[in-house]
């Protein structure tokens, strides 16, 4: 009794914390509608092109100031998938009177296993109000990362 109870416990510590996160990682998800986004919160899909990648860090600015961080994980990658990291950003996520059309977001993506990143983009500027969402694309270049903002 006291192991399933250890287990239900654990299961919903970790529903609790992924509810609270607010960031979720998705296999070929594109970017959605605005519709989909509330009106107090701005989304993010970065779709990242290297099968390789399986958690990418971000630090996220505001007119140059880091405002938030995190870390995202995919624990299946497919050979033939491209898998698209969904941060959702809320006014928590900042403080009072920064004003989110000077966002900005550098990534650091993390091969298979590997506790250390293997680079970080240069931070890429995203003019982005709450209630609306972009996409960026993540992927290696003469052998360093780099993210840019896809026309939507």
């Amino acid at each position: 009794m006291k192991k399933y109870l250890t287990v239900f416990l654990a299961l919903a510590c970790m529903a609790s914390l992924a509810a609270c996160a607010g960031r979720t990682a998705q296999k070929d998800s594109g970017t959605p509608d605005n519709a989909e986004v509330p009106e107090d919160q701005f989304v993010i899909n970065i779709v990242c092109q290297d099968k390789d990648i399986d958690q990418i860090s971000y630090a996220a600015y505001v007119d140059g100031e880091r405002r938030s961080m995190g870390r995202q994980a995919v624990l299946e990658n497919g050979k033939d998938t491209t898998y698209t990291f969904t941060l959702r950003f809320s006014p928590d996520d900042f403080e009072e009177g920064d004003d989110v059309s000077q966002f900005s977001i550098a990534l650091s993506p993390f091969r298979k296993g590997e506790k250390e990143s293997v680079d970080t983009t240069e931070p890429v500027a995203i003019p982005i109000e709450y209630g609306s969402a972009c996409a960026m694309t993540l992927f290696e270049d003469g052998g360093r990362y780099t993210a840019e903002l896809l026309e939507t």
